[in-house]
């Protein structure tokens, strides 16, 4: 299953290296995304404002899942399951960013957007709505940016609405 898995993850990201046609400026969103995105930062920074508002414990919570993420993900399960990034294993690849240290499974920015999200629906489900909107265009972004393959993408989105309900259960 796993070989499977890989087989599909490498076919997907090689066409996006052929197909997808590299534009300036949606390599300057993908660029900015992975930027702000980077350790859950734009997610803490947005949770310590709600912080200040009636919705504190939201702000907290999101907090509670990047840190969560941190311990468990990024210290435990990144380490012993660890993964090459696409640019690692396709030579061909030209990366457009900073390359990441780290292990690529599960994504990082997808674990903390999606557990923010399904935190922000507890505000509202419009806000909820954009930042689900938000959180694809992050995880679009990791493909794009060709710093995930697709099941890294999905996992982390996994995880993180995992993450979001557990905690959902505390609000």
């Amino acid at each position: 299953m796993k070989q499977q898995i890989s087989q599909i993850d490498y076919k997907i990201i090689e066409w996006i290296r052929v197909n997808v046609k590299r534009r300036k400026w949606m390599t300057w969103i993908a660029r900015t995304i992975n930027i702000v995105g980077k350790g859950g930062l734009m997610w803490i920074v947005l949770a310590v404002a709600l912080m200040f508002t009636k919705y504190f414990k939201v702000g907290l919570f999101i907090i509670l899942g990047d840190l969560g993420y941190f311990v468990l993900i990024e210290s435990l399960v990144k380490r012993f399951l660890f993964r090459n990034r696409p640019f690692v294993d396709n030579k061909l690849i030209e990366l457009e960013v900073k390359k990441p240290g780290n292990s690529s499974f599960p994504s990082g920015h997808c674990v903390i957007a999606m557990c923010s999200t399904i935190l922000l629906f507890h505000i509202s489900i419009w806000i909820g709505l954009i930042a689900l909107v938000f959180t694809a265009v992050i995880a679009l972004s990791r493909l794009y940016l060709m710093v995930h393959y697709p099941s890294d993408v999905l996992s982390g989105l996994l995880v993180g609405a995992i993450f979001g309900v557990i905690l959902s259960l505390f609000l």
